[in-house]
């Protein structure tokens, strides 16, 4: 009686969990994105080419998904640039539990292309993470992020 049981278990747990089938070639991974202020909006923008934007980061990340001709997936985000001007949207950004915590986390002056300096920033680890930033800031330290200076494919992390 009890193997039936079990077997019957099992069953329900494989014809009953909900199976999501998406077609790979549609998938847009991200590898870097740079977050800035535009005229009260926030706006997002991938190194594939795609640009979002929204009076508030979910809004962005919605653009985001619903513009782009497939599935954007921003939790394979290796860097997040933030110019000065989108500094305040950092903490609703991550809010969204949308990146990896292991995002490595970059403070700019203006808005950086993030094609332009998804090279430069493989080769350089910041060493700050989202899982670090959101601890210091639950924590209540005071933390800086690192700094990226320069464009045009020449770029220095201070």
């Amino acid at each position: 009686m009890k193997r039936v049981l079990w077997i019957a278990v099992l069953a329900a747990a494989v014809f009953l969990t909900p199976f999501h089938s998406r077609d790979a070639a549609k998938l847009l991974p991200v590898q870097t994105l740079s977050m800035y202020g535009q005229d009260g909006l926030c706006v997002l923008k991938t190194d594939n080419g795609l640009c979002g934007v929204g009076t508030t980061p979910s809004e962005a990340v919605a653009d985001l998904e619903q513009t782009a001709p497939g599935t954007v997936v921003l939790s394979t985000a290796r860097q997040l640039v933030i110019a000065d001007s989108g500094e305040r949207y950092l903490c609703p950004l991550l809010a969204l539990e949308v990146l990896h915590p292991g995002t490595a986390l970059y403070a700019a002056d203006d808005p950086v292309d993030p094609a332009d300096a998804a090279a430069f920033l493989d080769r350089c680890g910041s060493g700050l993470t989202v899982s670090r930033y959101q601890a210091a800031v639950l924590a209540g330290e005071a933390i800086a992020l690192p700094r990226l200076t320069g464009g045009e494919g020449r770029y220095s992390i201070l």
